[in-house]
This record gives structure tokens, C-alpha cells and sequence, in this order.
């Protein structure tokens, strides 16, 4: 293949997130040196800063990250005006007018309840103030400036100079959230015919970002079930939708690959994987370790803490007391807020006999190591978001739980019954059938993805 037949790619790096998956996880280097491909990146100055200086790829600054009038309306317009397409967009709804909390705390007691539901108030009121053009959409007649604001869309200058006249091939942009420069970016790149391929970052994404005012040329998912989502929700159809996986998850077919020996714990370990929502987790901690100790002796069987790296806060101030709980640190995570997928990442999931959880991404995970699992979903009442909440309204946990011969709890009695279970099966590992939502069966994502664009450059 010659240079002037290179797919000539724009990656557009908005997000520090991002780096685990295109850079640390080595999909820019498979394309890069596979010699079908240029890539130039462009970040804002906060995320160049965190690129290697020397570097295959070429690396551009972009100036502005302010999106254009058109693309904000629409997007707060979609969210309400189709909220009907997902329960989790109806739930988002919730917590943003309502917050994360039940809105009177006096639960916490009198004067504690008082200060939190004045916190609340004060949430409230903020958030009505930041997303005024959502509760302006919710009048339907405001929703006529639609069709105003759609004829602005892609001709307001927002996308990087570099990308428009770069004489690109396709513009790559990995995604978590249907946010507005995003919109700015598809539409203008569609406007100058430009290709464009939005790499969705996680499972919920499609499911709990709203819906796209503007659709991608191609959408790369973590799974098959994305693809229902990608039509009933988006309107997007199936060729256009390319289950791939997520480039950060290729560490798991990676490890699948190799099969690292774990070395065994001389005792039982049960893990409990934290939730990123409010939810009282730590009682359930606390009752697991007590229960473990009255059944089988103090300390016969380890219970291990690993808190969501990002938690939103839970206001019940409950810690954990049993003095055998292990609880990790994942430390400052400066450069991503995520923690790196290394070997460390995988043995302390690996180790465990069993792993509870609410039903988040890190259960997935846990899953896909073929982990016996329980799902956490009990409630508690100080929080809006508890594990069962959650699990009720979010449409991707319907997915998870959906999962055949998934144990799962909505008091803490029956995770404790569900976990005793697991323990005395004394299995090694257990084959979930979650192909539908990852495979690591699968080629490398970057694999896959060069092969797509062999065939359509």
C-alpha cells in the first residue's frame, strides 16, 4: 500500500478518560504500525500534556471546546422531548431535578437532616439553573425552534480548522456522553464529507447519554446487544453499528489469551466491588464480613473492600466496622481518574471465590473472569440511586441482570444466603453467557478496526 492510500485518521481526544483506551491500550500503535494508517490527534492543551512527547502520531491543539448555540439546544431538547426511548433517560431526569438523594434527610436526624436536605435544595436549584434550556423544553411549544436551530447546525465553524481542511479520511471520536461539541463536530464533518466514527467508551453509553441530534457515518459498541439500543433508541441501523468492544476492554482478551496463573489464596476471599451512585454499600460490607465469621470462624474467610474510584458521596456516614475488612486505595489516579488495567488490576478480582456487587461495570468484569458472582441490589433510605433503584431504571443493568444463573440479592439475607451458596460449590470459575454484551473471544478491537478500514478506505 502506498502513503497516498493510507487511511488518514483525525482522533479527536477530548477526554483524559480516553487515554487507557486508544494509548496505554496500544490501538493507535496497532494502526499506526500496520502502515495502512496516519493518525493525528487533537486534544485540548490539558490532555496533549499528558501524551508522551515523542510519539508516531502526529498531535494538534484544539483552541476552543465551546459549542455552538444550535448544537446546545438541540441536545437539551432531545433529552427531554425523547426521554420516552430510554427509562434511564427519565431516571437521569430524576436525579438532575430532584438530586441523588431523597430530598427530605431527616433520617439522619434532626439537625443532620436539616443540613442535607437545605444541601439538597441548593442542589436543585443549581441544577435548574445550569440545564434551564431542559426545563424550557419541556413546554412543547418552545420545541418549534428545533427545525431554527437545525438549520445553523454544521455551519458554525466549531470544528477544528486542522480537521476541516486536513484532507482527512475519517474523523475518530471516542465518546461517553451524546454531549454538544460533539454534535458541532459529526455535523460539520458531514457538511465537508468527512467520515465519521463515534467509539463509544462504555456499555450504558447508548443507553443513558440521551439521543444523537446528528448520527455518525459508523458507531463501534462494546457488544451485540448495542445494536437493539443503537436502533430503537438512535435510529441507527445495524450495518452502521460495529461491535468491536471497547479498546480498554481488550486487556481482557488479552488475558484471556495468555491465562495467567493466579496463585491461591490459602484462605476463601469474597471481594465486594463498590457502586459509582449513592447507595449504603458499606452495611452490606459490614453484614457479609460478620456473617462469614459467624459461619465459618473470625477471619476464615477474607472480605475484601474495593470502592468505586469516582464515587458520588453517600450522605448516611455509615463506615465500615468489622476489623477484618480489607479495604483498598486507588489512590489520586492524577493522570486518567481510572485505574490502570494491569496484572494487579486483574489478580485482585481473580483471587476472589466470590464477588459482590451492584450491577456496574466492574461486575461485567468480574463476569468475564468467570468470577461467581452476586448482585447487590438492596435499598436503603437515604439515597434516590441504590443499587436497586438503579438496577430498576437503568436499561443496561436490565441487560446485565438478564444474565442467566446470575445470583443476586434485594435484602442483605439473600446475598448472604447467595454468597454461602457460591462458597460451598467451591467452584474454580464460572462461564456466565455474556457474549451478547462483550465477547473476548473477539480480535483485538484495533484488529478489527483496521480490517474495517482496509476494506472501506
Amino acid at each position: 500500500m502506498t502513503d497516498d492510500s493510507k487511511a488518514r485518521i483525525a482522533l479527536v481526544v477530548l477526554n483524559r478518560q480516553y487515554l487507557i483506551s486508544w494509548f496505554d491500550s496500544g490501538t493507535i500503535d496497532l494502526l499506526i504500525d500496520s502502515r495502512s494508517c496516519e493518525v493525528s490527534v487533537f486534544s485540548p492543551q490539558h490532555v496533549l500534556d499528558l501524551l508522551p512527547t515523542d510519539t508516531k502520531y502526529k498531535k494538534f491543539k484544539i483552541d476552543s471546546i465551546e459549542a455552538s448555540t444550535a448544537a446546545t439546544h438541540l441536545v437539551a431538547m432531545n433529552w427531554v422531548s425523547l426521554r420516552s426511548k430510554s427509562s434511564t433517560f427519565r431516571f437521569s431526569l430524576q436525579r438532575t431535578f430532584r438530586s441523588d438523594y431523597w430530598f427530605f434527610a431527616f433520617r439522619l436526624g434532626l439537625i443532620q437532616g436539616f443540613k442535607q436536605t437545605v444541601l439538597n435544595a441548593k442542589t436543585v436549584l443549581w441544577n435548574l439553573r445550569k440545564k434551564r434550556l431542559t426545563v424550557l423544553y419541556f413546554f412543547r411549544p418552545f420545541r418549534i425552534l428545533a427545525k431554527r436551530h437545525r438549520s445553523k447546525l454544521g455551519k458554525m465553524n466549531v470544528l477544528p480548522e486542522g480537521i476541516r481542511n486536513g484532507n482527512f479520511d475519517w474523523m475518530f471520536i471516542p465518546c461517553h456522553a451524546i454531549d454538544e461539541l460533539m454534535t458541532d463536530y459529526i455535523a460539520e464533518a458531514r457538511e465537508i464529507g468527512l467520515k465519521s466514527l463515534v467509539a463509544i467508551d462504555n456499555w450504558d453509553n447508548l443507553t443513558s447519554k440521551s439521543v444523537y441530534v446528528v448520527k455518525p457515518d459508523y458507531l463501534t459498541v462494546m457488544g451485540r446487544k448495542c445494536i437493539e439500543h443503537a436502533k430503537n433508541i438512535h435510529g441507527i441501523q445495524k450495518e452502521s453499528v460495529l461491535t468491536y468492544g471497547l479498546p480498554r476492554f481488550d486487556a481482557y482478551r488479552k488475558y484471556e489469551r495468555s491465562r495467567p496463573v493466579i496463585a491461591q489464596n490459602p484462605k476463601k476471599r469474597v471481594l465486594y466491588a463498590g457502586f459509582s451512585m449513592a447507595h449504603s454499600e458499606k452495611r452490606v460490607v459490614d453484614a457479609v464480613a460478620s456473617y462469614l465469621d459467624e459461619r465459618y470462624g473470625d477471619g476464615a474467610v477474607e472480605v475484601h473492600y474495593r470502592p468505586h474510584p469516582i464515587p458520588i458521596p453517600r450522605i448516611d456516614k455509615y463506615e465500615i466496622s468489622h476489623p477484618n475488612v480489607v479495604s483498598s486505595s486507588h489512590g489520586s489516579l492524577p493522570r486518567t481518574g481510572m485505574p490502570t488495567m494491569e496484572s494487579s488490576y486483574f489478580s485482585a478480582m481473580q483471587s476472589a471465590d466470590v464477588v459482590v456487587g451492584a450491577p456496574t461495570t466492574l461486575m461485567l468484569e468480574a463476569m468475564l473472569l468467570g468470577r461467581p458472582c452476586v448482585i447487590d441490589l438492596t435499598t436503603d433510605k437515604f439515597h434516590r440511586t441504590t443499587a436497586s433503584n438503579a438496577a430498576k431504571h437503568f436499561v443496561h443493568m436490565h441487560d446485565l441482570l438478564a444474565v442467566p444463573d446470575l445470583d443476586a440479592g434485594r435484602t442483605i439475607s439473600e446475598i448472604l444466603s447467595a454468597v454461602d451458596a457460591l462458597l460451598a460449590k467451591d467452584v474454580e470459575s464460572m462461564d456466565y453467557d455474556i457474549d451478547h454484551l462483550y465477547n473476548t473471544a473477539d480480535a483485538l478491537y484495533g484488529e478489527q478496526l483496521l480490517a474495517f478500514l482496509t476494506a472501506h478506505n
